[in-house]
């Protein structure tokens, strides 16, 4: 056996190691969830404005909340809604 085999049959050994390492892994646990309900200061900074604009746009009733009055929270899908409504359709 030349000392290329050795190299080369070392490397498979490598990879076949590293690949039932892999396998044997177990799954994670938890599985990132992105939310639908978000607070003011997350929606202010999905929107990259101010909680007081999105309180104001919730005054304003342009802005849809869910909860009751000592939570508040805003649909994502309704802030994904007032971006397109806002959108300048005149280009």
């Amino acid at each position: 056996m030349s000392s290329r085999d050795d190299v080369f049959g070392g490397l498979v050994e490598m990879i076949a190691d590293a690949v039932a390492a892999r396998i044997l892994e177990p799954p994670p646990k938890t599985v990132p969830v992105q939310k639908r309900l978000v607070t003011v200061k997350e929606a202010a900074m999905y929107m990259g404005c101010s909680a007081r604009t999105i309180r104001r746009l919730i005054d304003g009733g342009r802005l849809e909340r869910v909860g009751t009055d000592r939570f508040i929270r805003i649909d994502r899908v309704d802030l994904d809604r007032l971006i397109d409504h806002s959108k300048d359709r005149a280009l």
